[in-house]
């Protein structure tokens, strides 16, 4: 008998079983069920992740939306993924995080810490969810990254920050004193901090005085590192960074940050990370994109020069359909249709499926059979030119987008 038999069949097996895992695909059906769905491609090309994460091409894609509530149960029930970051306030969501370990179940209370575009059935869905987590063994921990300060900052950072203080001060004998001047700016730099308007002078000059009082007194503690004097340490560089970002519109200050919030949060928890925010922040390198649009470095590329092949991306885009606050009307826009050369119409095309997650590393794009593949919807919703291995390590591909469900949360 001929030993190379055994071998070849071995080797034909073997390529069938990679190839069975080069993509998950998913009919409507399976994917609008309330059955999990089963993601096997991210168990195979994330070993190493640590921290996943999550885009979208724009802020109001609702079955984007619905996608990554998917995924994220997915990371959470089957890879150990117990760390939901969203684009919002790192205070706000922090606060959120402490009214729901302490019996919170509203949804509202969660939604309330983020931005109000999530305000979403999509992602009130999610939310459910990870407050359902809270009673078992792998409770899903909710922060935020954002620089930008949302509704729990206009209510409660005043007091909350005061009565931290206070205890700094009777605990550690420091000498921080907040004055009245400095509340009012500090309302002020909260009102401010979602337009475009600069906070005046005067007030940046009173709340970096207070703001560099804490951080240093922080730094002279023996025990600073310390969770809660991390976190009041890291607010305080946020808060300096948000109203600076208007005076230096030319440097992405906000996603360095934003970096930096997300090594705050990996430091602190110790836990596998997801991450849900805009493609445009999340991807790895804008290099290749011939747009002075996308020429700043993002949080994605910080990431990736930090923690290498433990940071993975997943860009989530759609072949054609509709966006905005509802799918019709003065509100509505289009996702045009893809065309030959992006990395949707590939997908369409080769897979013929409602819904696919495909990791990048199984395409060779040097390949003469993939080299056309150049253009994709990840950010906004017409095609750019870009190596969209730079960009992502996953294509999370969605037939047709439609606008999220605003009507009801």
């Amino acid at each position: 008998m001929n030993r190379a038999i055994p071998i070849i069949i071995l080797s034909l097996i073997a390529s069938l079983c990679v190839s069975a895992q080069e993509i998950d695909c998913i009919d409507s059906t399976k994917f609008y069920s309330k059955e999990p769905l089963n993601l096997s491609s991210l168990k195979y090309t994330t070993q190493n992740a640590e921290i996943i994460g999550l885009g979208e091409s724009t802020h109001n894609a609702g079955t984007t939306f619905d996608a990554k509530a998917k995924v994220i149960k997915y990371l959470h029930d089957s890879l150990g993924y117990n760390i939901l970051v969203f684009e919002s306030g790192l205070f706000d969501c922090e606060y959120a995080n402490e009214l729901m370990k302490k019996g919170d179940t509203q949804v509202q209370t969660l939604l309330n810490g983020v931005f109000s575009l999530w305000w979403t059935r999509e992602v009130s869905d999610l939310f459910r969810y990870v407050i359902s987590t809270q009673k078992t063994s792998n409770p899903i921990k909710f922060a935020g990254m954002d620089i930008q300060s949302l509704r729990y900052s206009d209510k409660f950072l005043d007091s909350v920050l005061k009565q931290f203080v206070i205890g700094l001060n009777k605990k550690y004998k420091t000498n921080i004193t907040i004055s009245k001047d400095f509340s009012k700016s500090l309302q002020k730099a909260i009102k401010y901090s979602n337009t475009f308007a600069k906070l005046p002078i005067k007030d940046t000059i009173i709340l970096y005085k207070t703001f560099t009082q804490i951080i240093k007194s922080i730094d002279t503690i023996s025990d600073s590192d310390a969770p809660e004097l991390q976190f009041w340490k890291m607010l305080c560089q946020n808060l300096i960074t948000d109203y600076r970002r208007q005076y230096y519109k030319k440097i992405q200050i906000r996603d360095s940050m934003m970096a930096e919030n997300i090594s705050y949060l990996k430091s602190r928890y110790k836990e596998r990370m997801m991450i849900w925010s805009a493609s445009i922040h999340l991807s790895k390198d804008y290099a290749s994109i011939n747009d002075k649009a996308y020429s700043s470095p993002t949080t994605g590329y910080y990431l990736k020069k930090t923690y290498h092949d433990k940071y993975y991306f997943i860009a989530f885009t759609p072949h054609h359909g509709r966006g905005g606050v509802k799918d019709k009307g003065l509100f509505s826009y289009k996702f045009d249709v893809a065309t030959n050369g992006s990395i949707e119409d590939y997908i369409s095309k080769t897979y013929n499926c409602d819904f696919a997650l495909l990791p990048v590393s199984y395409i060779n794009f040097d390949d003469e059979k993939y080299k056309h593949i150049k253009k994709t919807k990840f950010f906004w919703r017409k095609e750019i030119a870009m190596n969209i291995p730079e960009i992502c390590d996953a294509v999370f591909y969605i037939k047709e987008m439609h606008a999220p469900d605003y009507s009801s949360n």
